[in-house]
């Protein structure tokens, strides 16, 4: 029988059994690995957000500078039409009595009004232009706004998981921890291997060389490097010293990688667990990937048991 591991107090619920703390802990670092996915979504958003805002401002001063032009061709054009009598030099021309002045002062005029009408036109355009682009740079950063308010959504639900998850624990016996959760237990100290030798080549090998380089590093939710890493930010680096740019988030990761079947899998391969994916590893051969798991662990090989899909970059 499996004793329980938590007091009971009177009136209270019945003391959670090993089990039952363990599914506990279990869910609380997966809950802990999607809220960080989501932080580090709203990160690259947030990038992509203030990456539109520079983007729409220089349209604007662009729109301003054609706008400007077209006005000053605008009172160009009415200086000239009041140097030369304006519409009173239409009813002139109506009543010339020299066929060839008619002609002539005709002609004039047309030229005048076509240099009027395409004027207006520009400065229409532009003017319209400028009005878009001055709402999209509104609509813009409020998108980032927005971003920035999910930024700190996401960090608040992260500390709030680890806080429950360390109450939890802190509410245990050492020996009790570590029947609840053995494995974390293990990952709380650095193992690196002896040696690095794994038949791959070329990009992969570079990828997989650097996160071999990474184990025993800590765990650090939306870390990209050098000194601690998340799931999502250990494969970006690693694939990016091999010249391959991934975002910082394994959706993204999942979703812009070329799938591979688990019959095919390479060293360098990226392992994705849920989709979409909340965790993601880099396999290096033998059903083992090297990862950052959650907060309290380092970066390690693991198995890829369980996982969902794979991808190559």
């Amino acid at each position: 029988m499996v004793a329980a591991v938590l007091p009971a107090t009177a009136g209270a619920a019945p003391a959670a059994s090993i089990g039952q703390v363990r599914a506990q802990i279990a869910a609380l670092t997966v809950q802990e690995e999607q809220f960080t996915e989501a932080y580090d979504r709203s990160q690259v958003e947030l990038a992509a957000a203030e990456q539109r805002v520079r983007e729409l401002q220089d349209r604007v001063t662009r729109q301003l500078a054609a706008t400007t032009k077209a006005r000053a061709g605008i009172a160009a054009l009415v200086s000239a039409a009041y140097r030369s009598g304006g519409f009173g030099q239409e009813m002139s021309v109506l009543t010339s009595s020299d066929p060839a002045s008619f002609l002539t002062q005709a002609s004039d005029l047309e030229q005048i009004s076509r240099n009027q009408t395409a004027a207006l036109d520009a400065f229409v355009s532009t003017l319209a232009e400028l009005t878009q682009a001055q709402a999209d740079v509104r609509h813009a950063t409020e998108v980032q706004a927005w971003q920035t308010r999910q930024i700190a959504a996401a960090r608040g639900r992260i500390e709030s998981t680890i806080t429950a998850e360390r109450a939890l624990l802190s509410r245990l016996t050492a020996a009790q921890q570590a029947a609840v959760a053995p494995v974390a237990a293990s990952r709380s100290e650095a193992r690196a291997p002896l040696s690095f030798n794994i038949p791959v080549d070329g990009r992969a090998a570079i990828a997989v060389r650097f996160a071999y380089a990474q184990i025993g590093k800590p765990y650090q939710w939306g870390g990209s490097g050098p000194d601690s890493y998340d799931c999502s930010g250990l494969t970006m680096q690693a694939w990016a010293a091999a010249g391959v740019a991934l975002d910082h988030y394994a959706a993204s990761q999942q979703s812009s990688t070329t799938p591979v079947s688990g019959g095919n899998l390479e060293p360098g391969d990226l392992i994705f667990f849920g989709y979409p994916a909340y965790h993601v590893g880099i396999y290096i051969g033998n059903g083992q990937m090297i990862n950052a798991l959650h907060s309290g662990t380092n970066v390690e090989i693991d198995s890829i048991s369980g996982y969902t899909d794979a991808g190559r970059p």
